[in-house]
């Protein structure tokens, strides 16, 4: 039986279908949250009209933690796939983290 100081590092996956593949996402830690919660603020008081940088900047940060292989992406990497497909792959993440169908800024 594993101790629940051990258990603090464990990643729960799960296979989601990315255009068309199957790929996993990780369930997010608490501090990965507070993570995505504070990059959500910010961009609440940007307008993302005149920065859409700044509209992934969401996004990016749920695929880069809550994805396999995410961390490996830059900013050239993300402008290269689907806007849809990128907010329902972050959805996917929320989903699976426990955050409800909450819909991810950036779409």
């Amino acid at each position: 039986m594993r101790s629940l100081k051990e258990l603090a590092n464990k990643r729960i996956n799960k296979e989601v279908s990315f255009m068309g593949e199957k790929i996993n996402v990780r369930k997010l830690s608490v501090n990965e949250v507070m993570e995505v919660q504070r990059k959500a603020k910010e961009l609440e008081k940007i307008d993302t009209e005149e920065n859409p940088e700044e509209a992934l900047s969401v996004l990016k940060v749920i695929i880069s933690v809550g994805v396999e292989g995410g961390e490996e992406l830059d900013s050239e990497d993300f402008g290269k796939f689907p806007m849809d497909e990128l907010s329902s792959l972050a959805n996917a993440v929320m989903l699976h983290s426990g955050m409800g169908d909450k819909e991810v800024k950036g779409n």
